[in-house]
């Protein structure tokens, strides 16, 4: 298990129903894995938590199971109605290889 801090854009359309996603993950050993998963985000008071659970499909690690959760701050939905909007969101994550 690794973790990690992730700063990712963000905004006030996000969407709120699972979705899926693919992303390439690169390790320090210089090969990369193909992550693909359905990430569901759920906010909790005070917290959002997304949650991807899926399948390396490429890559090192090929055919193994992979779930990454990261928790942040929850967004300030006031600051929708702002000139600037909500644009960042930084979380703390940990991702397994499952």
């Amino acid at each position: 298990m690794s973790s990690f801090t992730v700063e990712r854009e963000a905004s006030c359309l996000e969407p709120i129903a699972p979705f899926e996603e693919t992303r390439v993950i690169k390790w320090n050993n210089g090969t990369s894995s193909t992550f693909t998963y359905l990430a569901t985000v759920s906010s909790l008071p005070g917290l959002d938590v997304v949650t991807k659970t899926g399948t390396i499909t490429g890559g090192e690690f090929k055919g193994s199971g992979a779930q990454s959760t990261q928790v942040g701050p929850a967004l300030n939905l006031l600051d929708c109605f702002s000139v600037e909007g909500i644009q960042k969101q930084s979380a703390l994550g940990t991702f397994a290889i499952i």
